[in-house]
């Protein structure tokens, strides 16, 4: 416990009067809309989303805890861009962001990307001790990039036991209009591919849409390719600075934006 206030302690003490301001109003309007998102689901009859708000809660937190514990700050921007992170996914499900826009996915799949890669940074630097400096930009930059992809993969494997188990639809379906499959094919290991698909019947029953229903897998591979150009684009940034990256500093620096 003593641990945890000197941490605690020493972490408010490296925040200028901005920052403090910065963080406070940023806690304060995440809480409040997820509240408010909690609420509206319980009125709507939505509480199949009630976890999402507690899981939200908690990635609200998430900056936060990591800034104590891993002992750096991050500049205003990438704060703020990662307190709009926590509380995307109670948007998109709750508020019905990725239903009614086709790009709201991505764009978070993207902001992780680079806020995953962010954090990988810093934790190597906390955790990693290579004399060759070279050698550590190389090393740090392929962590960044691997530490990112990795959690896009244990989401994804999340959002498909999530869809197996409780019948739900967090690998979004997408209508495609070809496909290919070796199981089509007249001999083994022949491939058939099926082209301009216009219709789909299922059990005599006409489905209302113009092609096949891919269940997951585009969504699933557009995700991570997504998220890793966002972690390729940390990364690159990583190798071309001198400096390295000073939109995350540690504690004992002076603030990265004044």
């Amino acid at each position: 416990m003593n641990c945890l206030r000197n941490k605690t302690e020493m972490y408010i003490k490296c925040l200028s009067t901005g920052d403090r301001i910065l963080r406070i109003c940023c806690l304060v309007a995440c809480v409040i809309f997820d509240v408010t998102t909690f609420v509206y689901t319980i009125l709507a009859g939505e509480s199949r989303y009630v976890w999402i708000c507690v899981v939200t809660l908690f990635l609200i937190i998430s900056p936060y805890v990591l800034e104590v514990f891993l002992k750096f700050k991050m500049c205003k921007p990438v704060f703020i861009i990662a307190s709009f992170y926590s509380v995307m996914s109670a948007l998109g499900n709750c508020w019905k962001l990725y239903f009614i826009t086709n790009w709201w996915d991505k764009a978070m799949h993207a902001i992780g990307g680079i806020i995953f890669a962010l954090l990988a940074v810093q934790l190597f630097h906390v955790f990693c001790e290579i004399p060759a400096e070279k050698k550590k930009k190389i090393m740090c930059a392929l962590f960044a990039f691997c530490f990112s992809i990795a959690l896009s993969a244990v989401w994804e494997m999340a959002e498909y036991s999530t869809d197996r188990i409780f019948k739900t639809d967090m690998q979004t379906d997408t209508v495609i209009s070809e496909f290919s499959s070796y199981l089509l094919g007249d001999e083994p290991g022949e491939l058939k591919k099926v082209t301009d698909i216009e219709e789909v019947i299922v059990n005599d029953e006409k489905l209302p849409i113009e092609g096949y229903l891919d269940t997951g897998l585009t969504d699933t591979m557009i995700d991570m390719l997504v998220e890793a150009c966002g972690a390729f684009l940390v990364s690159a940034a990583y190798m071309i600075s001198r400096k390295g990256l000073p939109l995350v500093v540690p504690q004992h620096m002076p603030s990265a934006e004044k």
